[in-house]
C-alpha cells in the first residue's frame, strides 16, 4: 500500500510570466514566418520582362 511519503508531487514547471513570454515569442515568430512567405518570397527570384 502506498503511503503519502510514496506520492511524487508535481511541481509547476513554468511560471505563468514565462508561458506569457513564451506565447508572445511564439506568435512574433509565427507572424514573421508568415508575413516573409506572403510577401517577400512572392518578390525573389528573377523577374523577366515579357511583352
Amino acid at each position: 500500500m502506498k503511503t503519502e511519503s510514496d506520492v511524487q508531487v508535481m511541481k509547476p514547471f513554468m511560471s505563468p510570466l514565462t508561458v506569457l513570454a513564451f506565447a508572445v515569442g511564439a506568435s512574433v515568430g509565427w507572424g514573421s514566418l508568415i508575413v516573409t512567405s506572403n510577401t517577400y518570397l512572392k518578390q525573389a527570384g528573377p523577374h523577366y520582362n515579357l511583352r
